[in-house]
């Protein structure tokens, strides 16, 4: 792999994985009444927005299944980069993400994100 091609694939990885941590500090359960009553849907997607949105839904899904079958190691990166969990590592940081991002591009082309 070239350089340019480790750069997009590594800008590719931090978009879907910065899409990931948003999702992951915004993921509540709730318990109780939904907040929205049931009614008549206007067909699901309507307009550019909620396609996005859509999109950006099946990415992070995606995303949160191939991070779940990283290695420990990698999925530990990811955390501590990501959604600042802390972790030690014997190794340089840049060069764990590096192989953690590309380990989790990797995953995400067997489920066909590119």
């Amino acid at each position: 792999m070239s350089a340019a091609e480790r750069q997009i694939d590594s800008s590719r990885a931090d978009y879907y994985l910065t899409l990931w941590r948003d999702w992951m500090r915004s993921h509540s359960s709730r318990i109780g009444y939904p907040s929205h009553s049931a009614g008549f849907s206007s067909g699901g997607i309507s307009c550019w927005d909620d396609l996005a949105e859509s999109v950006d839904g099946y990415a992070v899904r995606a995303a949160d299944a191939a991070i779940d079958s990283l290695t420990p190691i990698h999925r530990a990166v990811l955390c501590h980069v990501y959604l600042q969990a802390a972790f030690r590592f014997r190794v340089p940081l840049d060069l764990a993400l590096s192989a953690a991002q590309e380990a989790f591009m990797g995953e995400m082309r067997k489920r066909g994100m590119e």
